[in-house]
């Protein structure tokens, strides 16, 4: 029989609120809403509880049910500018931690002024773009604290961790759980063990309240005890994060994605909670179907549909609907999926999140009418930021994105729908002011080329595609070339121009939806690369020359090679061709 498995949901408290609590230096227990433009963003659990504020709130709401002592802190917003004034710093930095401490790291008393500043200051989405890089930073920071714990306290190969948000990951630490020889967390002192065993008791949420029948199962079960080994991780990677950076954490533990997740909400917040393997069937008879993952959309809705009124849980399936109901009403794969996850089955991999890296790089905006007559103006600043944060990104984790969906929504003259759809055109690929301005009008011919800018709602930039960068090249991303060193590559690539066809380039574009990629081709280390010194002596520049000759060389040698191969082959087919059947059959009488 296969062990169960130990899987770790880690969520950060109100994480865009205790953003704020942290960076202002307040007490967590001030309730606090964060604003984007006129609706709350996030409400934090004090001002959920004291004054009944929820998501979407607007600022007279706030105050009118918090008596003004509920505080409005609003989304950092951006315009063009600024985005530009910070650009060059941000790579000069080239540091998350530089980055973080910056924003999160004032002095008490330049905090307190900047709350005294930003509080209930409201702002319009005419003012420019909603930033999200103070969180982001954030993010990143907490991140790579909980790496390095992990790396420290329970080994690396020990564990797969993988982000699932800005404020979530799960973790599998099945492996390390179930190793008896080694300490679920590594101290060099025995006593700390087992202080950390006792605080983890005290501070974990045990589905079904049974002290004693958990410490019968935990001498027997090797399952309940691997899980058991799962709280105590949590515990320690939640204490990390609180005592290095202030940001509190819930966890949920159990044996999959699913339910892990679930039992998270049980120990919120600032807290943890535990469902062992036998307790999951009766844990999920009272869970509702839309708080469960994968079913709080559009799957969950038609579920809701196929059941009575007055039954939503996920046990109401389980006690009502039939395997075949499902797959008949919701399709094969879907059907199964939620007859499975009723019954607390889900097999869903954690899958490894390299460095913790995001997939895309986005920047959107939502057009109100007051500033939609200003769109290009929109396009221009989410083009810039998007190129700012793609640059700050490449310097920070050495890779760069291929390409850029541009997605925009639109209202249909006819139905007033709002319809979407998307285009993709190349990312560049060196990041400099000429670049960035190539970019700019290339997302706006785009965009004019498939519709009246005018008519757009929304528009959203997405940098996706993401490949690594040689470590040695990631100082062409960032630089020209003097003019000196150009002017010498351009005669060492003229030598053999004249005697070759023209070079197919490694991305060859026909129009922003028709993407032809052939075999990427790796950035020469060649002069491109080479650091701009005012001093650049003749003998450097002639070296770098004739190395880039040899080179080209090589790959005309290639490319002359193959065109020989393919100039044989087409000349093999053609006498085949030109020689007729009855040649054919000569020869073979012949023979």
């Amino acid at each position: 029989m296969t062990s169960s498995r130990v899987i770790l949901l880690l969520d950060l408290d109100c994480f865009y609120a205790q953003c704020e609590i942290v960076r202002l230096g307040l007490d967590p227990s001030v309730p606090l809403c964060l604003l984007q433009w006129n609706s709350a963003l996030a409400v934090n659990y004090p001002a959920r509880n004291l004054f009944d504020l929820k998501r979407g709130a607007k600022f007279e709401e706030i105050q009118l049910k918090s008596k003004g002592q509920c505080v409005a802190i609003h989304l950092p917003v951006v315009s063009t500018t600024d985005i530009e004034k910070q650009m060059d710093e941000d790579i000069e930095e080239n540091s998350t931690d530089i980055a973080y401490h910056r924003e999160f790291n004032k002095p008490k008393d330049e905090k307190r002024d900047l709350f005294l500043k930003e509080k209930n200051v409201m702002k319009h989405s005419g003012m420019g773009k909603a930033s999200l890089d103070r969180y982001r930073n954030a993010s990143t920071k907490i991140f790579e604290v909980i790496v390095k714990a992990l790396n420290d306290f329970v080994g690396k190969g020990n564990f797969i961790l993988e982000k699932a948000s800005i404020d979530e990951l799960f973790l599998d630490v099945t492996k390390h759980c179930y190793d008896d020889g080694v300490p679920a967390w590594k101290f060099e002192d025995a006593n700390e063990t087992v202080i950390l065993e006792e605080i983890t008791q005290k501070e974990t949420f045990i589905y079904n309240n049974d002290f004693s029948s958990m410490h019968e199962r935990l001498r027997s079960d090797k399952e309940y005890k691997a899980l058991w080994r799962g709280a105590i991780i949590a515990r320690g990677l939640r204490k990390a994060v609180f005592e290095e950076l202030g940001f509190t954490l819930s966890a949920g533990i159990s044996t999959s994605k699913l339910v892990s997740k679930l039992s998270a909400s049980l120990g919120k917040p600032n807290g943890q909670a535990i469902t062992f393997i036998d307790d999951i069937p009766n844990f999920l008879e009272k869970t509702k179907i839309r708080k469960a993952r994968h079913l709080g959309g559009a799957l969950g809705k038609k579920v809701l549909n196929l059941l009575p009124a007055n039954e939503d849980t996920m046990g109401s399936i389980c006690r009502i609907l039939t395997l075949n109901q499902l797959v008949t009403a919701l399709g094969n794969d879907a059907g199964r999926q939620v007859w499975n996850f009723a019954r607390g089955i889900d097999d869903e991999e954690v899958r490894e999140t390299k460095r913790a890296l995001t997939k895309s790089i986005t920047a959107f905006k939502s057009f109100t009418i007051r500033s939609v007559e200003d769109v290009p103006k929109w396009i221009k600043l989410l083009a810039t930021d998007l190129f700012a944060r793609v640059k700050n990104d490449c310097s920070r984790n050495n890779r760069f994105p291929t390409m850029c969906n541009i997605q925009y929504y639109y209202r249909d003259d006819v139905n007033k729908d709002r319809i979407g759809k998307s285009v993709r055109i190349p990312f560049p690929k060196q990041y400099n002011t000429a670049d960035q301005d190539t970019f700019i009008a290339k997302v706006k011919s785009t965009l004019e080329s498939k519709i009246d800018v005018m008519r757009i709602v929304r528009l959203g930039l997405c940098a996706i595609g993401f490949q690594d960068l040689a470590k040695n090249d990631i100082g062409t991303f960032f630089r020209q070339a003097s003019p000196k060193i150009k002017s010498e590559k351009s005669k060492a690539t003229t030598l053999n121009r004249s005697s070759t066809q023209k070079r197919t380039p490694a991305f060859q574009f026909s129009g922003p939806e028709d993407v032809t990629c052939q075999e990427n081709q790796k950035q020469l280390p060649g002069i491109d690369n080479v650091k701009k010194k005012s001093n650049v002596t003749e003998d450097a520049d002639l070296k770098l020359a004739k190395e880039l000759q040899r080179r080209f060389d090589r790959e005309n040698q290639v490319l002359t090679s193959l065109e020989a191969k393919k100039k044989k082959m087409k000349t093999s087919k053609s006498q085949y061709k030109n020689s007729g059947i009855d040649s054919f059959f000569t020869k073979k009488k012949s023979k």
